[in-house]
């Protein structure tokens, strides 16, 4: 007769101590895990998106309020929210702006403007506004009218100069409402960067097949075939104080010792063409000082240029030419002839190697001249020998 299990000969199991759970139940479980964790993480998401969102439009707001305080207007048709979930995208209709920007009052208005942003770094902000555009410069008495087909901007805002800024302009064609005349081009790219512990403010600008306004009258024509500059300050002034108060803080600014290195300035208008590097800065009274070194070509066109339209004087163009002609030089695969040269400003002139060829205005910067000291005019020494006796 087969023995009954018991716990003493270890050999006892009962169904419950062996019960095991269905692969169904497991993958319930699991599943309704998942979903649970999804939900939860989507309502997180969700609620960062729309406290990113609030931030981006308070600073919409904040920035408008500012605006305001300052004296300008700003407004638009409409404002529609939108991008959930990777994005937060603001789309204003018809914006415009009437107020000063950099010291002159401007007043633009465009066909849209779309503003975009990441909910893991609302901060950063890219801005597109292609379409119709008009721009009025009151304090120049111009007004523009035309299409732009791609403006495109990227900002990390700062506390004066952006932390990091970069431009895009395309296919911009404006006329002039009054004369018709066009203004326009193909290219135009900005890079501003701003580390203040460090590399300091660093700008970059590039652009290809500009048309100028005319009221510019530069000497060598309105349209620039091209142009690239590339720039460093180490100790940027604010733009408040550029606008502002320039006249109270440059003389400090130079006191430090400060200068802006330009580190590339090519240059393609008309028959001149300049290649060139060099620093520029304020000497003690305040007025601009440059040294560079230059490859230049068209060189004697430009000072014939100059001498008709009475730029500079007919000496100053024949002594130029004469003295420069030495040294200019033509390279020997053919092509253009160009000169290597310093150029530099100092005590109001322009100088092309030793050459003086151009008076550089005096620049008053707003700076009131302190009223000169009252000299006291002491008296006279007495005499007391010629003095009468008392008694």
């Amino acid at each position: 007769m087969a023995k009954r299990p018991s716990r003493e000969t270890g050999n006892f199991s009962h169904p419950a101590m062996n019960y095991k759970r269905p692969k169904e139940l497991q993958r319930f479980r699991v599943g309704l895990f998942i979903l649970v964790a999804t939900l939860a993480g989507l309502g997180i998401w969700t609620a960062a998106w729309f406290v990113a969102q609030s931030l981006v439009n308070s600073a919409l707001t904040d920035w408008q309020d500012k605006q305001h305080a300052n004296g300008a207007q700003v407004s638009y048709e409409s404002l529609n929210l939108s991008g959930y979930p990777f994005q937060i995208v603001i789309d204003l209709k018809a914006p415009k702006y009437d107020g000063p920007l950099m010291g002159e009052p401007v007043a633009w208005q465009g066909e849209s403007l779309t503003l975009k942003a990441r909910p893991w770094s609302p901060s950063t902000l890219h801005i597109e506004a292609p379409g119709k555009h008009t721009v009025k410069l009151a304090g120049k008495g111009l007004a523009y009218a035309g299409t732009v087909q791609a403006l495109k901007v990227d900002l990390v805002p700062g506390a004066d100069w952006p932390d990091k800024l970069n431009i895009a302009l395309a296919g911009v064609t404006l006329l002039d409402t009054t004369t018709k005349a066009s203004v326009g081009l193909e290219d135009l790219r900005l890079r501003v960067t701003n580390d203040a512990n460090a590399a300091g403010l660093q700008v970059a600008m590039m652009g290809q097949a500009m048309n100028v306004p005319k009221a510019l009258n530069l000497p060598l024509g309105n349209a620039v075939q091209s142009f690239d500059v590339e720039m460093t300050v180490k100790d940027p002034l604010t733009p408040q104080d550029l606008v502002q108060n320039i006249g109270k803080v440059l003389p400090a600014w130079q006191q430090r010792g400060n200068s802006i290195d330009i580190q590339r300035f090519n240059l393609h208008s008309g028959p001149l063409v300049v290649a060139s590097s060099g620093t520029m800065t304020v000497d003690e009274a305040l007025q601009p000082t440059a040294a560079f070194t230059a490859k230049i070509e068209g060189l004697f066109q430009v000072l014939e240029i100059l001498r008709l339209e009475r730029l500079i004087t007919p000496t100053n163009a024949a002594i130029g030419t004469m003295a420069l002609s030495a040294l200019s030089k033509r390279p020997t695969g053919g092509g253009p002839a160009y000169i290597n040269l310093s150029v530099t400003i100092s005590d109001g002139q322009l100088k092309l190697g030793p050459v003086p060829i151009l008076d550089i205005p005096h620049f008053d910067w707003g700076i009131v001249a302190p009223k000169a000291p009252v000299e006291e005019v002491a008296p006279a020494p007495r005499n007391y020998k010629d003095v009468a006796p008392v008694f």
